[in-house]
């Protein structure tokens, strides 16, 4: 396996220079693998009209198969499609099941990857430290020495682990001890693959590349050639083009609600103290939207944590248009957007940190918040490279953008 880093700026033709190779080659099979469904259509039709790809000057295209949602569902139908040793497109959802036979079927077949950004590859399993520790304890389960999880046959049957332990069943469960369970994507999915490439802007911060390094595995780095829209040795990518597009909102009334380290962070949402907080969190963003910019909705974005957004929003921005989940990558549909508002102050789970450092990675905190945070402020219109006007109210995030771009 031969994993290719393609990490270059946002609107660099990484997707489009990744299309090119693709449909011109003639002795590989491809599997194309992207965050959303509506992007899907972009490696299975370029030359269509609505994606604007007739630059690329391909004078044929190979055909790409979508897994269909019939029979005993879209894991099936694509197994049925490796098979064939047909091309596919699909999402990072549905690869996130692949089980044993299907990664027998890519590696048989001798497929190629095409990662149109980085998946999601470990998260918390929600289940309480003391749960652990009587599933343990009652021998149900118990963990070997480099932290894989194992279900133990035999023992005493809870009904109410049971969606836990069908997890654990997967072999895909690790931890450290008794204080946390995390879901693991296996390393042997991606090893199944000859080569693989991923595309996307800030690799080293990002926790696939974390999780790639726990597991030993060596990558290269890339760059996109924008004339021959192919890929080319490494270079930096210049971003000092971006400090005279965005405009930062300079503002005490409205930025002083984020001057502590963990203002706007998940605990501070959820800390019930912090009611009426909230409350002037959701004045600002409206102060921002009506009165600051005047803006329209159909010109605004803006995002905070999912579950709270009820809690923010207001007439003009109420429309699912308008909200764009915060952890939002690869997508284009937001690129007419101007007046920009990013509500969060991002921290990698401290059960992740805790993994991570326990198989000897460390989590560099403030690089893995900047390089979301940019990921999710360029689906706005500065990806066209179009000024933008920017409320981000805690003082952390704001920093680590005005240092970003200040070091440019």
């Amino acid at each position: 396996m031969k994993v290719k880093v393609i990490d270059d700026s946002m609107g660099s033709f990484k997707s489009s220079s990744a299309i090119k190779m693709m449909h011109e080659s003639k002795d590989k099979s491809w599997i194309a693998i992207t965050p959303y469904l509506d992007e899907i259509d972009v490696f299975k039709n370029p030359l269509s009209p609505k994606h604007k790809r007739d630059f690329l000057n391909l004078s044929k295209t190979i055909k790409f198969h979508e897994p269909s949602h019939i029979g005993w569902g879209k894991l099936k139908s694509l197994k049925e499609l490796l098979v064939l040793k047909k091309n596919i497109a699909t999402t990072h959802a549905l690869f996130k099941y692949a089980d044993k036979e299907l990664i027998e079927i890519i590696k048989a077949n001798n497929y190629t990857l095409v990662l149109d950004e980085v998946m999601e590859i470990i998260h918390p399993i929600n289940i309480k430290t003391k749960d652990i520790k009587k599933l343990m304890n009652d021998g149900v389960i118990s963990v070997d020495d480099i932290g894989v999880v194992s279900y133990n046959d035999g023992s005493e049957y809870y009904s109410r682990y049971e969606d836990v332990i069908s997890t654990i069943k997967t072999g895909r469960v690790v931890s450290t001890g008794e204080s946390f369970l995390l879901w693991c994507f296996p390393i042997n999915a991606l090893e199944a693959f000859s080569d693989i490439y991923i595309l996307t802007y800030m690799f080293e911060h990002s926790l696939m590349k974390a999780y790639l390094d726990t597991f030993d595995v060596e990558y290269e780095y890339f760059s996109v050639d924008k004339e021959s829209y192919s890929f080319k040795d490494y270079q930096k990518p210049d971003i000092s083009k971006y400090k005279d597009l965005i405009d930062i909102i300079d503002s005490d009334n409205l930025n002083n609600i984020g001057e502590s380290k963990f203002s706007l962070s998940f605990n501070w949402y959820n800390n019930k103290n912090n009611k009426n907080l909230l409350k002037i969190l959701r004045t600002n963003l409206y102060n921002y939207y009506r009165y600051t910019t005047k803006c329209k909705s159909s010109d605004f974005l803006w995002t905070t944590f999912k579950d709270k957004r009820d809690k923010l929003q207001s007439n003009g921005y109420r429309s699912n248009k308008t909200f764009c989940s915060h952890n939002a990558r690869a997508t284009n549909i937001y690129v007419n957007r101007f007046v920009v508002a990013y509500l969060v102050n991002r921290f990698v789970n401290p059960t992740l940190v805790k993994w991570f450092k326990f198989k000897g990675v460390n989590i560099d905190q403030d690089n893995y918040a900047l390089s979301e945070m940019v990921q999710w402020i360029f689906r706005s219109a500065i990806r066209n490279d179009k000024k933008i006007t920017l409320y981000i109210p805690s003082k952390r995030m704001r920093g680590l953008l005005t240092n970003w771009l200040e070091n440019s």
